[in-house]
C-alpha cells in the first residue's frame, strides 16, 4: 500500500486509512456508514478502465506478467462488478485491482484536500494550508495535476468522515446567506463584523 514518501504522504496514508475504517464500520454498523461505503464502491464501478489501467501498472510493476497479461484483457463488466463487490485485499489477480482501488481513493483524498473546501468552518485554516501544500508538492516534484477526483457524492462522503452534520449544515448555510448579503447594512452587521463575516467565507471557499 506505502507510495514513496513525499510531503503528502500523510493525506495518502490516511486516505488508505479511512477506506478501511470506513468498510469496518459498514460492516459492523451499517447505517450511514452502509450508504457511504455503498457510494465509495459505485464510484469505483465508475470508473473499471482506470483501474484496469492502474492494475496492469501494478502488476507490471510486480513483474507478475501472467496477471498483467490477464488484466489487460479483462472486461469492463469483470472489473466493475469486482470494483462494486468492494473487497479491498483480493486474491491472485484480482489482488491488483484491489490495489488499484485502495490506490485510487488515497489520491483522491490528496484531491479533495486540494480543493481547499473545508466542510466545517473550524477545518478553514487547516484546508487552506492543505491546498497550497498539495498543489505545490504535485507542481514542482511531479510536474502534473492530481489525477484522481472524487465525484460530488464521495466529497459528500469524506465531508461526513471530517465533520458533524451540523457543521456542515452550518458551511452550506454561509454559502446560502453569503447570497443575500451584500454589504453590513443588508446583514445587520457593522463594518468590522461584516468583514470579519466575509474573511471566513472566504476562508471556507478557497
Amino acid at each position: 500500500i506505502f507510495e514513496k514518501a513525499d510531503v503528502t504522504t500523510f493525506l495518502h496514508e490516511s486516505g488508505h486509512f479511512w477506506l478501511e475504517q470506513l468498510k469496518a464500520d459498514a460492516t459492523a454498523v451499517g447505517g450511514q456508514f452502509g450508504r457511504d461505503w455503498d457510494v465509495v464502491r459505485n464510484w469505483w464501478g465508475s470508473r473499471p478502465l482506470e483501474l484496469r489501467e492502474e492494475a496492469v501498472k501494478r502488476a507490471k510493476k510486480a513483474k507478475d506478467k501472467d496477471a498483467a497479461a490477464a488484466l489487460q484483457s479483462m472486461s469492463e463488466a469483470k472489473i466493475k462488478a469486482y470494483a462494486r463487490a468492494g473487497d479491498l485485499r483480493g486474491e491472485g489477480t484480482m489482488r491488483y485491482v484491489s490495489i488499484a482501488m485502495h490506490e485510487q481513493f488515497a489520491r483522491g483524498v490528496e484531491s479533495y484536500f486540494a480543493t481547499g473546501r473545508a466542510p466545517s468552518l473550524s477545518l478553514a485554516g487547516a484546508f487552506n494550508a492543505f491546498k497550497v501544500w498539495v498543489l505545490s508538492v504535485y507542481t514542482k516534484l511531479f510536474g502534473t495535476r492530481l489525477d484522481v477526483q472524487f465525484s460530488p457524492e464521495v466529497m459528500q462522503v469524506m465531508d461526513r468522515m471530517l465533520a458533524a452534520d451540523e457543521e456542515i449544515a452550518l458551511v452550506e448555510g454561509q454559502y446560502e446567506l453569503a447570497a443575500l448579503f451584500d454589504n453590513a447594512e443588508q446583514a445587520g452587521l457593522t463594518p468590522e463584523k461584516f468583514a470579519d463575516y466575509q474573511q471566513q467565507l472566504a476562508d471556507v471557499k478557497s
